[in-house]
């Protein structure tokens, strides 16, 4: 039952945004010869005309559409009526296009509102870290002094409000990561010719081959911070000189054996480089029955990690008044917003990998979960649901809704119009495409739902 009340929810997301497109064009009297709820692809379960306009339901209730007399090479409709989309301005135009896109945020907006007085509350898009144990092994956080239900309240100087502040400072003080600050190379520099002194070892010098030089262990690399607004900005190289590709081979050498035999290619300022990468410290503050306590230091391993168990808690804002549940709604949105297109970005430049892609199947199966779980969440998942579609569908690709409102931006510089021929193929190879990568995620999805990745 839950999961067929998320695919009504969904659904309904495709006909509020199928209405945008209608409605607009009706109010600009743009003429409409048929609405479609579904691909127009197989069977088609219902169809009926009202007036001039024919409705129908398709089988594979994947989508939607409103068709013009211009989508129809056999319409009756003459060429040069001014009822035609196609004879309109281009402002026209795009505005009929881009009101599904309208439809789909201004609706997520009305469930947030609506949760927002529904429960007096929304998330906030912060959270509780709260410790619940360290993993069994030899693992980093085993010493640091933690206790159950330890709330992680600020690590490093940062305030940790979020799991990205958690994650980010983890992954940026990892052991090995190809940077080291120049003082500590010359640090270790002067800690090798101390520990060699027979040897009377130059900087820049090849070390002559076959010498057995000991290797001191280094200090540890200094603490790593992050602006509270990382996630805004592109992320910094670390700071210091990277590791060449000899350096890192010396360096993970030196991980088993401080003794080392040289090999005649490397200087003084290689092994010092190379032995100088360790990790740097987390410094981690917690809440504990009411007081802060500071942890002993931890420093992550060369795969960032630190070995704890931790949940995390969304934090929720109260609504308590009409403008309140406005603000609130629109800081949900736009939060929510950004995250979402963040990934998009980042499964397209390649830091998220494909098999990450879900669709609608992964989408009805932990929807009805949230909804089972919970009525309210499964509404603000169908908004978040709803902006994701006017996102994807403002994508620059012919076949979806930005792929129309680039012909017409092209029609508007060049100031005549696109050649039909040409745009309508190019709509149809992608539409095609769309098709197969549709059909791809679905096999994704079903595969995820057999090895019970989610």
């Amino acid at each position: 039952m839950h999961i067929i009340g998320m695919i009504l929810l969904i659904s309904m997301l495709i006909v509020v945004h199928e209405a945008g497109h209608f409605f607009v064009a009706r109010a600009l009297k743009i003429r409409v010869d048929r609405v479609g709820f579904g691909l127009p692809i197989g069977p088609t379960l219902f169809e009926k005309k009202i007036g001039d306009i024919t409705y129908c339901i398709h089988a594979l209730l994947l989508g939607g559409y409103v068709g013009f007399p211009d989508d129809d090479p056999e319409s009756t409709v003459p060429a040069d009526d001014p009822d035609r989309i196609s004879n309109r301005p281009n402002w026209q135009k795009a505005l009929v296009i881009s009101a599904g896109v309208i439809m789909n945020v201004v609706f997520a907006y009305f469930i947030v509102f609506f949760v927002a007085f529904g429960t007096g509350k929304l998330p906030s898009g912060q959270y509780d870290i709260v410790f619940q144990s360290v993993m069994e092994g030899d693992v980093p956080a085993q010493y640091a002094g933690f206790k159950k239900d330890d709330k992680i309240i600020n690590i490093n100087g940062v305030k940790i409000s979020n799991p990205m502040y958690f994650s980010e400072l983890i992954q940026r003080s990892i052991k090995f990561d190809g940077y080291v600050e120049e003082d500590n190379i010359n640090a270790q520099i002067k800690n090798i010719q101390n520990s060699n002194k027979k040897l009377n070892l130059k900087d820049n010098e090849i070390i002559k081959k076959g010498t057995k030089v000991i290797i001191p262990k280094a200090c540890k690399e200094k603490m790593i911070t992050i602006p509270e607004d990382f996630y805004l900005r592109k992320r910094p190289l670390p700071d210091g000189i990277a590791l060449n590709d000899n350096q890192k081979k010396l360096r993970d050498a030196f991980d088993k054996n401080n003794n080392y035999i040289a090999d005649g290619t490397t200087t003084l300022k290689d092994l010092a480089t190379a032995s100088a990468d360790t990790s740097h410290p987390l410094v981690i503050t917690v809440l504990r029955e009411g007081k802060e306590v500071t942890l002993n230091s931890i420093y992550p391993n060369e795969k960032g990690l630190i070995g704890i168990y931790h949940t995390q808690i969304e934090v929720e804002t109260p609504v308590n008044s009409f403008i309140d549940g406005l603000v609130r709604s629109n800081e949900y949105i736009i939060r929510n917003t950004y995250m979402m297109a963040d990934g998009l970005v980042k499964l397209v430049i390649g830091k998220v990998a494909p098999d990450n892609m879900h669709g609608v199947v992964a989408i009805v199966k932990l929807g009805g979960d949230t909804i089972k779980r919970n009525k309210w969440d499964g509404l603000l998942l169908t908004a978040l649901i709803s902006i994701d579609l006017a996102i994807i569908n403002l994508l620059p690709i012919p076949a979806l809704d930005g792929g129309y409102l680039l012909f017409i931006l092209l029609e508007t510089i060049l100031r005549r119009p696109l050649n039909e021929k040409i745009t309508e193929n190019i709509s149809k190879i992608c539409f095609l495409l769309l098709i197969i990568l549709m059909i791809l995620i679905i096999a994704n999805d079903i595969w995820a739902l057999v090895t019970k990745k989610f």
